[in-house]
């Protein structure tokens, strides 16, 4: 028979002085099991926490807080508890909502960990700044969040794992291949020495669309107006050693994306134009996608790569019942490095396009029937292989009765052109067919009790060349409360 035991209590206070309400807070947790296998057996902690903070903050807040965390484990059964960490960490925040253009806050906390059995001290420090800026007059509103930090990072050992013919999404290099076209997967494992970095990042996003987009009227300006939207989102994430602080920190491009001290680092941007709205029935977008990413993590490797996208879709209501789309795309992939594999595709610079036709049709309430029929082509400059591909995607949706739902889709990619003699970048296929196939028959027994009943199987070709065909056949049943 085990026992457990838990003790939990909390007590706090808070008194009215002028303007501030300071707070105290005590937290007390034990657990213990008579099997000390039990990954919760023998461990406790006290917590004291104690804050300031400014009564009432409509237009400017503050808070200021100060917790220590005492952390024991029981050592074995004669010696009873021995204390193993302590950690104190200092917060402070401000908030400020002046008017209606422009608020934000700003966080910062610096953290002390002693462990006392390895007699090792360790600090951190994080600060966040957040912002939101509204222009209501012209439609523009944008939002910051900019954090930097100091910590240790762990670099990373990777291991590649066999798992089966067509079982996983990796080659025996590690390299993505593709969902179900590998026969690896990957294992991360922290290597035990941790390096000091700086971390930095700073996430922009911004949407405009004009207040007076349904009016009427001549004009070039007036049409952007009525028509014209933007979202677009812009990130900087950059963890490295650089010894100038300052220049991490202020994102100083020299500072960024350094083979010699970066350990990983990616700069993204996504824009999402939105062109027709003031036309009910049609829809015209355009997107641009760019990453640019260093990944220093894993030993002697240093990987660079590069994404870039634009993507025009226009969609068309041609009835209530019928609607069709195409689209569009260009994209280009790149990889180059240091201590990457050589003549086995890992290395590569891929650009291609591809056009697309969609259709869409309303059979009944609840029920629709859509597909897609895509051709693409792209041609590596390293490698010069090519890959032409024709694919055609239905898919329904088939409401038998209230209760009795039925989902289904295939999927047909047919891989065009002469076999490439060479190493052509790994997630490149060969050349045939991949057939996919799935169908799910939901049923609601009651309203808190479902079934579902999936089927789904696919044929197609691994990586490295075996043709695989499985079924797989599952039975569901969920309850919601």
């Amino acid at each position: 028979d085990e026992a457990r035991t838990r003790l939990h209590g909390t007590a706090s206070a808070s008194f009215g002085l002028w303007a501030f309400l300071p707070s105290a807070t005590y937290t007390t947790d034990e657990y213990l099991l008579a099997s000390p296998a039990r990954p919760d057996s023998g461990f406790a902690y006290d917590v004291v926490t104690v804050g300031l903070a400014k009564r009432q903050a409509k237009k400017f807040g503050y808070q200021f807080q100060v917790s220590e965390r005492n952390t024991r484990q029981l050592a074995d059964t004669t010696n009873g508890w021995r204390d193993t960490r302590i950690d104190r960490t200092y917060k402070m925040s401000l908030a400020a909502r002046g008017t209606s253009v422009i608020e934000g806050s700003l966080e910062y906390s610096h953290r002390v960990q002693n462990d006392l059995v390895l007699g090792d001290t360790r600090e951190s420090d994080l600060a966040r700044i957040k912002g939101l800026i509204r222009f209501n007059r012209i439609g523009l509103r944008s939002s910051f969040d900019y954090e930097v930090s100091q910590d240790a990072f762990r670099t990373l050992d990777k291991t590649v794992v066999y798992i089966g013919t067509g079982k996983g999404d990796y080659n025996q290099l590690g390299e993505h291949v593709g969902e179900g076209r590998g026969d690896y997967a990957l294992v991360f494992l922290p290597d035990l020495q941790t390096i000091p970095a700086r971390n930095v990042g700073l996430t922009v996003r911004t949407t405009w669309q004009s207040p007076s987009a349904g009016s009427t009227g001549g004009g070039v300006l007036s049409w952007v107006k009525r028509n014209v939207s933007l979202e677009q989102q812009f990130s900087v994430r950059e963890a490295t050693t650089f010894s100038e602080g300052y220049k991490v920190y202020l994102l100083f491009p020299s500072a960024l994306q350094r083979d010699d001290a970066t350990l990983h680092g990616i700069v993204s941007l996504q824009q999402d134009w939105s062109l027709l709205n003031g036309h009910p029935n049609v829809s015209l977008s355009f997107r641009y996608q760019r990453d640019d990413e260093e990944d220093n993590r894993f030993g002697p490797v240093k990987d660079n790569k590069f994404f870039d996208q634009q993507i025009v879709t226009l969609d068309r209501s041609i009835s209530k019942l019928l609607s069709a789309n195409v689209e569009v795309r260009h994209e280009r992939r790149r990889r180059a490095g240091s201590g990457l594999t050589t003549g086995t595709g890992s290395t590569y610079d891929v650009s291609g396009w591809a056009v697309a036709g969609g259709w869409g049709l309303r059979l009944s309430p609840g029920s629709t029937l859509d597909g897609r029929i895509e051709y693409s082509q792209r041609e590596d400059g390293e490698s010069l292989a090519e890959e032409r591909a024709v694919s055609f995607r239905p898919r329904f949706v088939w409401r038998l009765r209230k209760s009795l739902n039925l989902f289904g889709r295939y999927e047909l990619v047919r891989f065009l052109g002469d076999e490439h003699i060479g190493a052509k970048p790994f997630f490149f296929s060969r050349t045939g067919s991949a057939h996919r196939w799935s169908s799910t028959l939901n049923i609601k027994w009651t309203k808190v009790i479902s079934f579902l009943t999936t089927y789904q199987g696919r044929s197609e070709d691994t990586f490295s060349g075996r043709r695989i065909v499985e079924h797989d056949f599952k039975v569901e049943t969920r309850a919601f409360f």
